[in-house]
């Protein structure tokens, strides 16, 4: 029996289906992301999983307890958990001390002396960085510091699940990474299990033990980053998860799951992934811009070898990326900031077989 339980779920509003069937286990300590465009229904879910919301089917298990159905559910602050928004939603009139005892002082739980309140807030104001600033105001941090803060109010609960709405959105790059990092380190510390919020894949990959693709009120995927990231269940899921070459082709037979493709006046091999592929006709193929090689690679028997013409090349610092028509479709190839090729150049791509996939529809 998994920790959460998520049987079912179905949420409308009106005619509008905002979740449909949803389906998911989450283990203790795991660090879980719901990742998905806007509108997907991610939110929603993690709304209902905090009480906020009823479903109109379907139930939620939290450790063998009902805490969702369609009968009734058990009210947010009884659920042992914490929340985090994406506005902080800190108080601006109260000190960073105040802020974060407020928690406790809410919680439905025996009432905490004032020594034990005082304890846990400065223990938990250490764990996330902000021992010493007990007496500021909100206004007198930055917005890291800021949402440390409304972190620390989460935690001082001592939840059992930690849900975290897009939690790092109006933060600056720099900062979202650096409190990416913090967050990964604090859910292995506290050993909480964290569910978190987000449209951004690179935050998605960089933080998450599993991430559940949604996409119009459904899950499209589960999985660790990298299958979700080289495995992608269907189309949808491998352009939402990072730049691909969507390449329209003609299936012209297939040995098991490796495909026989036509593209223009080339052939390529590919492997079949999500939905079954038929035998002929038309298929798409999913290839990762850094999966394709520039040159012939030694002995490349497990490559595809095909020639193309450079139509652009554009310096980005780290990489160079590079357009080139191949003849039935013009492919995207990033390759180190040392190699760089002339608009007209002829030149030779590799495309390992196994990066090159024929992916279906979405769910």
């Amino acid at each position: 029996m998994a920790f959460i339980e998520i049987e079912g779920i179905e949420k409308r509003f009106g005619s509008y289906v905002a979740l449909a069937d949803i389906n998911l286990a989450i283990e203790a300590r795991e660090f879980v992301t719901f990742l998905g465009p806007s509108g997907c229904g991610k939110t929603t879910m993690l709304r209902t999983l905090a009480g906020f919301l009823t479903p109109d089917a379907g139930k939620i298990r939290v450790d063998g307890a009902v805490l969702s159905s369609v009968s009734g559910s058990v009210p947010p602050e009884a659920r042992r958990m914490g929340m985090v928004f994406q506005n902080y939603a800190v108080w601006p009139h109260m000190s960073v001390f105040e802020n974060v005892a407020f928690g406790l002082l809410v919680a439905r739980e025996p009432r905490v002396s004032a020594g034990e309140i005082d304890a846990r807030v400065r223990r938990v104001l250490a764990a996330v960085g902000l021992d010493g600033l007990e007496g500021r105001h909100p206004g007198q941090l930055s917005g890291g510091q800021q949402q440390r803060v409304a972190l620390a109010r989460s935690l001082v609960v001592e939840p059992s699940i930690l849900l975290l709405d897009e939690p790092l959105s109006n933060l600056d790059a720099k900062l979202r990474e650096r409190m990416r990092t913090e967050l990964k380190d604090l859910q292995r510390r506290t050993g909480i299990t964290f569910i978190y919020v987000t449209h951004d894949q690179a935050e998605a990959m960089a933080l998450s033990d599993r991430i559940v693709v949604f996409n119009k009120g459904r899950v499209q995927q589960v999985g660790n980053p990298r299958t979700v990231y080289e495995r992608p269940a269907n189309l949808f899921v491998a352009d939402f998860m990072g730049l691909v070459n969507k390449v329209e082709g003609q299936l012209e037979g297939r040995d098991g799951d490796t495909l026989c493709v036509r593209v223009g006046v080339q052939s390529l091999l590919a492997q079949a992934h999500g939905p079954a592929m038929a035998t002929t006709g038309p298929v798409i193929l999913a290839i990762r811009p850094e999966a394709i090689r520039l040159g012939a690679e030694p002995g490349a028997v497990a490559c595809n070898v095909i020639t193309g013409n450079v139509i652009d090349s554009t310096f980005l610092g780290n990489i160079v990326e590079h357009r080139i028509d191949i003849g039935g479709a013009v492919l995207r190839v990033q390759a180190g900031r040392w190699v760089f090729h002339a608009p007209g150049e002829r030149v030779v791509l590799s495309i390992p077989v196994e990066e090159c996939l024929a992916v279906g529809g979405e769910a």
